[in-house]
């Protein structure tokens, strides 16, 4: 029995800071941007329409990685 395709969603904020756009596995939308806030040291910030993750360790490469990797490493927070 075959699944139905999940319905692509939309990041929070198409005219928001990106540095990168992925769709995860599930159909999610996620924008992907690097930022320093105040004292912390620069972090890695995925967003959705309903999630948001911040994740401080990862490879200074990371725009080349590939979206299954992306994916991987955004649940690593």
């Amino acid at each position: 029995m075959l699944s139905e395709a999940q319905p692509v969603r939309p990041p929070p904020s198409p005219d928001g800071p990106c540095e990168r756009r992925y769709v995860d596995h599930t159909g999610v939308a996620w924008c992907v941007h690097e930022l320093s806030v105040h004292d912390r040291p620069p972090a890695l910030y995925f967003e959705s329409i309903s999630a948001f993750r911040r994740v401080s360790h990862y490879p200074t490469d990371w725009q080349l990685l590939t979206t299954d990797e992306i994916e991987i490493l955004s649940n690593k927070t």
